[in-house]
């Protein structure tokens, strides 16, 4: 190369390249090699081959060791020895990390499960469009200023809402089956009892919004003969064929013809009621519009936009009162419900199902919460107590230059890996319980469907933020302690001031768990072995008595099987539907009562006290108000047992005196839940069919009884299936709420105090090793077990006792308040 040429430059742009993103500390020696690189290519072949390769070495350069170092990518670096010392540190001590993780995700589990169905429980009558405008009116009867609140209403009083309050926009009535079964089939091979069957308005699809699968939307229930289906019972009774338009038999119904005119989605699981069939409500040889004294419907309007519910509700009296005026000295009470408070906040007679229980939510709610504070305070505890184990590494640390940050950076990174297993360890088990749960609850829960989000993520951050705290208060006990205390192996009493407290808060929690539980099994067990008046035990219940033609032949040949003790038939069921009218004189009473037959008392096992049974000889206890009441009954009357047998005066119609006979008196007995008071109940006599057959049976074989008992019903019926029931499962559905929280609460309670035993087992664990060498001075200068042992758990006792004192009186205060609700509780 000439002397006289300019010497050859690299390319601008790759060496701006090379500065930009090489290391400082590297840049010199490799800008140097490469410009020597450079200028021996432009002596071996041209400058612009040189270009290219010289661009090919800066490219080259492209790697992680030569690219410059970010402050973020330092951190990165931190966090990620952070996070491998934190897996050490966990399998280093397993133990004490199995302890932490094992109860914090159990707390976690029963935090999601309880949540979980909780949302649920909240969540019923939300989902219907328009649904705060939605409301049910209901009514209070008054009887000599008792207030017996009701769920049911006049037929009148819809089409009255509809034209006097300009505030309704849509109303419509339901008229349940009532206990009753409709024999539904397409043909006799293919028929069925259903008892989910819903008479209403053509409006109902106005106020209840459901999704509309097939059929006109416009006139659905518009035709008496209409019926709409959901699509469960659509698939049941037409398989994968459109139904539109097709007929189904009401067979028990004068083989009524119907023709499918829609299908909707099945009702959701969180509703308060629920139907499989929707008909028109059709009598016609009666005006329900103008019927106000038939309480067997309930009513829901739907409101205008805009409307205050206060003042819609403050028309609803004045309105009956406007159709009823001679019933202005005690009349029924009428308010409005919003619809979504009903499941929960409404306990009226006559519900449409059975609904859930505030008391209930709140307890669960508290359950959850303790359950959760328990298993946090239990991290807390044994991982400050577990300070002590981390003095020498800390001063270490310390030694080597570490400041507070990367303390903080450390516990909290710690922390936050154990809390994060325990999240994800908890929300497994939790997805576990619920599908083990599903019967308990009647309904398939999960903790990854969309409306359980926000619980997990809360729980997710909840926890975390323990986690967080957790590391940050570690980190800067350690940074305040001296290097003296450090290499002392001092931490502080205010660690052992915080770890006590903590455990007094965990076991007063268990005490009023404990105490909760008791308290609801012991009323539990009030239900199951209070004598109920009757014997409700081996008694089986055929709901559909009325579809065999000569009841009494039935009833002979079924006392002939050996297995049979007693029949009876009744139109009510003791524990389910039964049927109410006035009576009295001069003061009216609200009488609960059953048509029944004579044997029927013998077959449920009544205690008649007074007076005499029914007598199918004497013609005059099937006429009248000739009845058996019960002893609240006969003093509500205000019959003296001297009166018993005779003829006195029981009701007055127009100013003319009704007389009736008190033939006998039954002990007071149960025919309602717990919560309920014995009401006044009276049996009448009449000489026709009844729906339902009470079999007293004997023996233990009672699946190849049945069967037997079918085969008779088979012969004397033209094919209807045999609908029989245990009278005992009818009561325990009574107190399912109650049964179900005896339950779940004892699997919750077994859980926390294995929780806070564990803790207490782990606090311990520490505190031995803490103490060793003094214990090994104490023995060799003589102490006795018994005084290492006093040494050791004064101050756990001590703690104990501080819990309980606190524990019991808000136990006592809470689990009080919850029993009140019930007529009948334990002291």
């Amino acid at each position: 190369m000439a002397s006289n040429q300019p010497i050859p430059q690299p390319p601008r742009l790759a060496r701006r390249l090379l500065h930009w993103f090489c290391d400082p500390l590297l840049l010199e020696e490799i800008e140097g090699d490469l410009e020597e690189y450079f200028l021996l290519h432009c002596e071996k072949s041209s400058v612009r081959k040189a270009n290219w390769i010289y661009w090919y070495y800066v490219l080259g350069f492209l790697r992680p060791h030569s690219m410059k170092k970010s402050q973020n990518s330092n951190k990165w670096i931190m966090i990620n020895n952070y996070i491998k010392f934190s897996f050490r540190y966990i399998s280093k001590h397993w133990a004490s990390s199995l302890f932490n993780i094992g109860s914090l995700s159990v707390g976690i589990a029963c935090f999601l499960f309880i949540f979980i169905y909780l949302s649920g429980e909240k969540s019923f009558d939300s989902h219907y469009e328009d649904t705060n405008r939605i409301r049910r009116v209901v009514k209070d009867f008054v009887f000599e200023g008792k207030v017996i609140p009701d769920a049911t209403t006049p037929p009148a009083l819809a089409p009255a809402l509809a034209a006097d309050l300009p505030e309704v926009e849509r109303v419509t009535r339901i008229f349940p089956s009532w206990g009753g079964k409709f024999l539904i089939g397409t043909d006799r091979a293919h028929q069925y009892y259903e008892e989910e069957v819903f008479r209403v308005d053509p409006q109902f699809l106005d106020v209840f919004s459901y999704e509309i699968i097939a059929g006109n939307p416009s006139g659905m229930l518009s035709d008496p003969s209409n019926i709409v289906l959901t699509q469960s019972m659509a698939r049941k009774y037409f398989g994968n064929e459109n139904p539109i338009g097709q007929e189904l038999t009401l067979f028990n119904d004068d083989n009524r013809k119907m023709i499918v005119s829609g299908i909707i989605e099945d009702v959701p699981h969180n509703s308060h009621f629920t139907f499989d069939f929707l008909m028109p409500i059709h009598f016609p040889d009666r005006n329900i519009d103008e019927s106000w004294g038939w309480y067997n419907y309930y009513t829901y309007v739907k409101l205008q936009n805009g409307t205050d519910p206060a003042a819609f509700e403050e028309k609803l009296q004045p309105l009956y009162l406007k159709y009823n005026p001679a019933d202005s000295i005690s009349p029924p009470i009428f308010y409005s419900q919003a619809l979504e408070d009903i499941h929960l906040k409404s306990s009226l007679k006559w519900e449409l199902g059975a609904n859930g229980s505030m008391s209930n939510i709140r307890i669960f709610e508290a359950v959850g919460i303790f359950i959760l504070l328990i298993s946090l305070i239990n991290y807390l505890n044994l991982t400050i107590g577990g300070l002590i184990k981390r003095v020498k590494e800390v001063s270490v640390r310390k030694s080597f230059g570490a400041g507070r940050a990367n303390l903080i950076g450390q516990f909290v990174v710690e922390a936050m890996l154990i809390t994060l297993i325990s999240v994800i360890v908890g929300g497994l088990m939790a997805e576990l319980a619920l599908m083990q749960m599903t019967d308990l609850f009647g309904r398939s829960m999960s903790l990854f469907d969309p409306d359980n989000i926000v619980p997990f993520l809360s729980i997710v951050g909840i926890v975390l933020f323990i986690g967080l705290f957790t590391g940050i208060y570690l980190a800067m006990h350690f940074s305040r302690l001296g290097e003296v205390n450090l290499h002392s192996g001092k931490t502080g009493k205010k660690s052992f001031d915080l770890r006590n407290g903590l455990l007094i808060i965990q076991f007063a929690i268990s005490v009023v768990m404990i105490i909760g539980t008791l308290v609801v099994y012991e009323q539990l067990m009030l239900f199951k072995n209070s004598d109920m008046g009757f014997n409700k035990e081996q008694v089986l219940v055929v709901e559909n008595a009325d579809d065999v033609a000569d009841q009494k032949v039935l009833m002979n040949q079924l006392n002939q099987l050996p297995f049979v003790k007693s029949t009876g038939l009744s139109n009510g069921i003791i524990g389910g539907i039964n049927w109410t009218f006035s009576v009295g004189y001069p003061d009216d009473v609200l009488m609960n009562y059953a048509l029944i037959t004579p044997d029927y008392l013998e077959t449920m096992e009544f205690d008649l006290i007074q007076g005499r049974n029914f007598d199918e000889s004497i013609s005059s206890d099937a006429e009248g108000l000739t009845m058996i009441v019960n002893e609240t009954a006969l003093k509500e009357l205000g019959i003296s047992a001297d009166q018993i047998g005779q003829s006195v005066v029981l009701d007055n119609v127009q100013d003319s005196l009704i007389y009736g006979k008190i033939i006998g008196v039954v002990k007071d007995f149960h025919f309602s839940n717990f919560k309920s008071e014995i009401r006044p109940f009276a049996f009448l006599h009449r000489d026709r069919p009844l729906s339902n057959l009470m079999i007293r049976l004997s023996g233990t074989n009672l699946s190849q009884n049945i069967q037997q008992l079918e085969n008779v019903w088979s012969d004397l019926t033209i094919g209807s299936p045999m609908e029989s029931y245990f009278m005992d499962q009818s009561f325990e559905e009574l107190h399912s709420n109650e049964e179900r929280l005896a339950k779940v609460l004892l699997c919750l309670t077994i859980l926390s105090i294995f929780i806070a035993f564990t803790g207490m087992l782990g606090i311990v664990n520490i505190a031995i090793k803490d103490r060793l060498n003094e214990i090994a001075v104490r023995k060799v200068l003589g102490a006795e077990t018994q005084q290492v042992v006093h040494l050791l758990s004064k101050n756990f006792l001590l703690l104990v006792i501080i819990a309980n004192a606190i524990g019991l009186p808000l136990a006592f205060w809470v689990m009080d308040s919850w029993i009140s609700d019930f007529a009948y509780r334990i002291t």
